[in-house]
């Protein structure tokens, strides 16, 4: 997960910085390619997270957050780019976030190598 949303992050980046036909390819393919890889490993995640029991609901709620974003996401980027004439600000907040995730990701995994680390020994 860590790694799909740095590509990504980087990928909103250079969306914004680079201005070579073949790098903006690229990175709208990555942009795609990890977003893709994302959705099959939210839901991978959510059936080794949860309980049997709670299952069902809890691939649900995931659905219906993505729903609901997916509904939001054509208003409010049609807003920023009437508002502000350009979508660099919203490339750059898109870009922030997925890297401040990545980071939020590689922080869970490390915690759990230390903490499995640690009860090894004791």
């Amino acid at each position: 997960m860590s790694a799909t949303f740095l590509t990504q992050g980087v990928a909103y980046f250079m969306l914004v910085y680079v201005d070579v036909y073949g790098a903006l390819l690229v990175a709208s393919f990555l942009v795609g390619l990890t977003g893709g890889c994302r959705n099959i490993l939210a839901t991978v995640m959510v059936t080794e997270e949860c309980e049997d029991s709670s299952l069902a609901v809890s691939l649900g709620l995931m659905n219906f957050a993505t729903g609901v974003a997916i509904v939001v996401q054509p208003s409010l980027i049609g807003y920023v780019r009437d508002t502000l004439g350009t979508y660099e600000p919203l490339l750059l907040g898109f870009g922030m976030v997925n890297i401040s995730l990545s980071l939020t990701w590689l922080l869970r995994v490390l915690c759990d190598c230390r903490r499995r680390r640690h009860c090894d020994f004791v």
